[in-house]
């Protein structure tokens, strides 16, 4: 994973963001399930 310092702070904030929300689908379908403490 690449990290671009001209991006700074916010920059790789959203990009981690990004990551996550993509990754949560697939996460989920492998657990099989949501998990109860997700609103």
């Amino acid at each position: 994973m690449i990290f671009q310092p001209r991006l700074g702070e916010f920059g790789n904030k959203v990009l981690v963001a990004a990551i996550v929300e993509r990754a949560m689908p697939a996460i989920f379908r492998a657990h099989g399930a949501l998990p109860q403490w997700i609103g």
